[in-house]
């Protein structure tokens, strides 16, 4: 693969991959993590790749790539994280937006329909 592009699609794929059999097998229990959670996993994994560089052993024979791939895959979640909260927040100040309007609403009826003595 002499083309940069098809050497970043191809490691993609296999990143994407690996994603959707993990999504198939464990469903999107990613969801619950917090942020900093899958920060720390990134960490994790960036501290085994630099322990097998240096060592130059690995006592479970899988190597840097699988660290490498897990790596893309937890920013991924990161950033889909990252959508789902900000969509909520959202879809929360909208709520709360509404409810302030129909309770201000409700007082102007309220002023409009009282009967004055």
């Amino acid at each position: 693969m002499k083309d940069t592009k098809q050497q970043f699609e191809h490691v993609i794929a296999i990143c994407r991959d690996l994603f959707a059999k993990k999504l198939h097998d464990y469903g999107a229990a990613w969801r619950i993590m917090r942020p900093s959670s899958v920060t720390d996993q990134i960490f994790i994994k960036a501290n085994r790749i630099r322990s097998i560089e240096i060592k130059g052993v690995t006592l479970v024979n899988e190597g840097i790539r699988p660290e490498f791939i897990a790596i893309v895959n937890y920013g991924i979640v990161d950033k889909e994280l990252t959508i789902l909260k900000t969509f909520m927040l959202r879809i929360s100040l909208l709520i709360l937006s509404s409810f302030i309007f129909f309770a201000k609403l409700k007082l102007i009826f309220q002023n409009l329909f009282t009967v004055r003595q």
